[in-house]
């Protein structure tokens, strides 16, 4: 049997190397272990852009500065191969006087605008034949060409996860999202205080479950029912959320719980498959409402009559509350019409919660009778 190639065996070690924190840095010291550099360096420009942006570097820091100069000059905006997921050749710089004996500048895939390069620096007095290092650059350039490719992409990808994490941890609405086989891969700090305090929900191992015995049984038959979503069925049939209310303890209201597919069915068991939305339906209904109130311009008096009537109460029973005469309210309330676009009490009402969360319009509901 052949014996790897050192590529091969690079390409092994790298995928042992993924689980560790320090990854790209052992990368770029294993390629400057091959390329025997004193320097490599990590580093992208913009299209149009002559300088390089370092990402990372492994070696000798000192002839960091002199090298990005040098790199400057290769014309690779001119070039015809800088397209999406270009790779441009391998390109060799003698010495020019000072520290530096020479410089591989290794091209790799172009993504997003932007160029992507592995430039390895060698002393002047350490600088190998420049044939010789060409042969090893061009053995490792489809791996690193490939690696890069991925690590780009997985660091895109990243970056939009870590945003949308933020989106979700900032929201009141406790979310869970759940694999294909039950089991929560993220829940946001909402959803962890009502795990934590077992309020209409609680742990179950490494999945979750309602407090009371009947509700555990609906939630588990209808996350059951949404996994059956992801099997093949028509194109035409609308996607079902169930829509559960969750008993609380101390006969507090009932948590109001949706479950939806995601979008795509998972292809593994790890996969995301169920998103769990959670409301508390006597949470700080002022703080949610407030920011809504201030987007139709209503003053501070005008947005504690809102809460008061989206908490349940009449408008008399406002009145007293706010310590008004009943037809004070209604003055404030008819102001209140003209501002919020609306013409009833129950209009306004449904207007100001249904700005606080939205299910879409695809996910037809389900009671839990019909489960």
């Amino acid at each position: 049997m052949p014996e790897p190639s050192r590529a091969d065996s690079l390409l092994d070690a790298a995928g042992e190397a993924a689980t560790g924190e320090n990854e790209l840095d052992w990368i770029l010291l294993n390629c400057a272990d091959r390329t025997e550099a004193d320097l490599v360096i990590l580093a992208y420009r913009s299209f149009g852009f002559p300088s390089y942006n370092v990402i990372a570097s492994a070696g000798d820091g000192r002839l960091l500065g002199t090298a990005l100069a040098r790199v400057a000059d290769i014309p690779l905006s001119s070039s015809p191969l800088f397209r999406r997921w270009a790779e441009p050749p391998l390109v060799w710089l003698d010495a020019d006087g000072g520290p530096i004996g020479g410089i591989l500048h290794m091209g790799l895939q172009s993504m997003a605008e932007r160029q992507l390069a592995l430039i390895a620096v060698y002393r002047r007095e350490s600088a190998l034949a420049a044939d010789r290092i060409m042969q090893v650059a061009e053995r490792l350039h489809p791996f690193f060409s490939g690696y890069f490719r991925l690590w780009q992409l997985h660091r895109g990808d990243s970056k939009r996860i870590a945003g949308l994490e933020s989106a979700l941890n900032l929201s009141q609405l406790a979310t869970l999202i759940l694999d294909a086989a039950g089991e929560v891969i993220f829940a946001n700090p909402q959803a962890l205080r009502l795990l934590d305090a077992r309020d209409g929900l609680r742990r179950k191992g490494r999945s979750i479950a309602a407090i009371a015995l009947p509700d555990a049984v609906a939630l588990q038959v209808a996350i059951d029912h949404v996994l059956a979503q992801h099997s093949p069925r028509p194109r035409a049939e609308p996607r079902k959320s169930p829509l559960l209310r969750l008993t609380r303890p101390d006969g507090r209201r009932p948590l109001v719980a949706t479950i939806l597919p995601v979008d795509h069915a998972p292809g593994e068991r790890t996969d995301p498959a169920v998103i769990v939305y959670a409301l508390v339906p006597d949470g700080d209904l002022r703080a949610m409402l407030e920011p809504v109130c201030k987007l139709h311009h209503l003053s501070p008096v005008e947005t504690r009559l809102v809460v008061e009537l989206a908490s349940g109460l009449t408008l008399d029973e406002a009145a007293e509350r706010l310590h008004v005469k009943p037809q004070t309210a209604r003055s404030y309330l008819k102001q209140i019409f003209v501002k919020t676009d609306t013409n009833r009490q129950a209009e306004l009402v449904r207007v100001m919660l249904s700005s606080l969360l939205h299910i879409s319009a695809e996910a037809e509901p389900l009671a839990n009778s019909d489960l």
